[in-house]
Parts: structure tokens; C-alpha cells; sequence
């Protein structure tokens, strides 16, 4: 019975810690990009990671033929699934405050999402600031733990 208790504590912590490893993975790569590099020139570079995680047919506009090809859904005509939080992915933060947002989609198939934008420190959902101005938005597939591909392109949203 004790062995049942132990595993049920300690299985969601080892999935919780293979999430956030592949988040923070993606940071790096992210910040290693010439995209970013020139997205934040002049500007901060230190990023708030933000706990809304965003579904795939709402922050992969533009990416869904890659979606398609990479987790086998089609989500340009599948809106299903609400912005959740997950509150442990804030301590992936540069900063606690920053005007450089990072927001993630869930990880499907070794698949991540990315979107940065820069608000102020007191707007911070993520409806609120990619509505209007300039956003920059990555997609990372990763196979056996190393990055295979990193797509980005900028959005301007008027």
C-alpha cells in the first residue's frame, strides 16, 4: 500500500519535470535564435514566462501544415481546448516582472509552441497583448531530447 501512495506522488512529478526540462530547453534555443537576437534589439531580453499555456489552433496560426505534419492534428479547423495554467512554469522567468511576455502551448508530440511580445508589466494575459502590436512566434520539434527544427515568424496583430 505504501509502495501505491509513493508511485502516485511520484509519477505527475516526473512528467512535471520532463515538461518544464523541454520548456526551458526551448528557452535557450529560443534565445540563441537570430529571430530573437533581432526581435529584442534595442530592447530587454529578459523574459517573464507566463503560466497561461495557449492550445496549438490558437498560437499556431500560420504553423498548422507543421502541426499537421508533426503531432498528426489538423488544427486549422480544430478549436478545441481552453488557455489552462500552469503556475510552475513562471519559475522558468529570467525576471518576475518583464515587458518581454513568453507564453507556451501544451507539448504534444515533442511539439512546443513559443510566443514573446512586449507589454507592460500590468497587462499580462495573454488575449490582451497579442491582439495588438508585434509578436514573435516560435515552433520547436524536438526527437530524442535535441532539437530538430526551430520555426519562427513574426506576426504584426493591428
Amino acid at each position: 500500500m505504501n509502495k501505491l501512495i509513493f508511485l502516485l506522488i511520484l509519477l505527475p512529478n516526473l512528467s512535471f519535470g520532463q515538461s518544464t526540462e523541454l520548456y526551458e530547453r526551448t528557452i535557450e534555443n529560443i534565445k540563441t535564435s537570430e529571430e530573437f537576437t533581432e526581435f529584442a534589439e534595442g530592447r530587454t531580453t529578459q523574459l517573464q514566462v507566463m503560466p497561461e499555456v495557449i492550445p496549438f489552433w490558437s498560437i499556431g496560426f500560420g504553423f498548422f501544415d507543421q502541426l499537421l505534419k508533426y503531432t498528426g492534428t489538423n488544427y486549422s479547423n480544430n478549436n478545441k481546448g481552453e488557455i489552462v495554467e500552469r503556475h510552475e512554469l513562471s519559475n522558468l522567468s529570467d525576471k518576475k516582472k518583464s515587458k518581454l511576455k513568453i507564453y507556451f502551448s501544451p507539448i504534444e508530440n515533442d511539439v512546443v509552441m513559443a510566443e514573446l511580445a512586449y507589454a507592460s508589466s500590468k497587462n499580462y494575459y495573454y488575449n490582451g497583448i497579442t491582439n495588438f502590436g508585434q509578436s514573435l512566434v516560435f515552433l520547436a520539434k524536438y526527437q530524442d531530447g535535441q532539437l530538430v527544427e526551430l520555426i519562427a515568424t513574426e506576426r504584426h496583430n493591428n
